[in-house]
């Protein structure tokens, strides 16, 4: 085991309060839990969107500071999406807003949460992002 250390916000510590036993067992759960979940949720998304789209996608919110809670918000990326659509005046003539906009709510919140935190992590290359979501489970 090693002790790790960072800040949370007061709202999140309320939430732990109120659903965990106690704060540490609480972010010791979920923090413990998440590789997992996270697999599945890139399990879970290979082969939804068509490379166009996660092309589209990764560009969004490039450049920008994403809080967490904003990473979860499904409302809050489809607004970003809206918008970079409106501001990129015809870069992306084969993606259809609307039909990548019915696949995303389709699909489940954590899992979108994990795909764009993916995209926003800067962790990963692009060709590394492309088989992450195109590759076959």
């Amino acid at each position: 085991m090693k002790t790790i250390s960072t800040s949370i916000t007061i709202d999140t510590i309320s939430y732990y309060a109120a659903n965990f036993k106690n704060l540490f067992t609480g972010t010791r759960s979920i923090l413990e839990g998440i590789p997992s979940l996270r697999d599945d949720a890139v399990r879970n998304m290979q082969g939804i969107f068509s490379l166009v789209e996660i092309d589209f996608l990764y560009h969004v919110d490039q450049g920008k500071k994403i809080e967490p809670k904003q990473l979860a918000s499904r409302r809050n990326w489809e607004a970003s999406i809206a918008d970079y659509y409106d501001e990129s005046s015809g870069m992306y003539k084969d993606l259809s807003i609307k039909n990548l906009l019915t696949k995303m709510r389709k699909t489940h919140s954590f899992d979108l949460f994990i795909a764009r935190e993916l995209l926003n992590n800067m962790k990963y290359t692009w060709d590394e992002l492309k088989l992450i979501f195109i590759q076959s489970s």
